[in-house]
């Protein structure tokens, strides 16, 4: 099965499906301040129905995102693209994923990605971003 990598940020949202350790497939949406949100993410759902016709399902979906989201994977508040807020999210990545979606922001899933690399338990990080 394919593990599934999304990264929602300030201009782009990145995608990238493993399985067994290579990527298989990924992809680039680049988004602005005419960026729809609902247009975005059914371009990301149909991006996705594809992949997994070819490639087979995805077990886990994990998000890393710039704006901030409710428990429920709603964006509540997203400072360069408020007309994001009640975007569901993670609701419309639920079709695609057979076991879990995780979600956290940005800065978080750098920092783990960092502790992971780098096989410490303990890390300060500072993150420098476009928000």
């Amino acid at each position: 099965m394919i593990q599934l990598g999304i990264d929602i940020g300030g201009s782009k949202i990145a995608l990238a499906g493993r399985k067994n350790g290579q990527i298989v497939y990924s992809n680039r949406i680049s988004i602005n301040h005419q960026s729809i949100p609902t247009k975005v993410l059914q371009t990301i759902c149909e991006y996705l129905d594809v992949q997994c016709e070819s490639n087979g399902p995805i077990d886990v979906i994990a998000i890393a995102t710039a704006p901030n989201l409710d428990q429920e994977g709603v964006v509540t508040s997203w400072h360069n693209f408020p007309f994001w807020k009640g975007a569901k999210i993670v609701s419309s990545l639920v079709p695609f994923a057979k076991n879990k979606i995780l979600w956290c922001d940005d800065g978080t899933a750098a920092t783990l990605a960092d502790a992971w690399v780098l096989g410490v338990e303990n890390l300060i990080h500072f993150v420098l971003g476009t928000g």
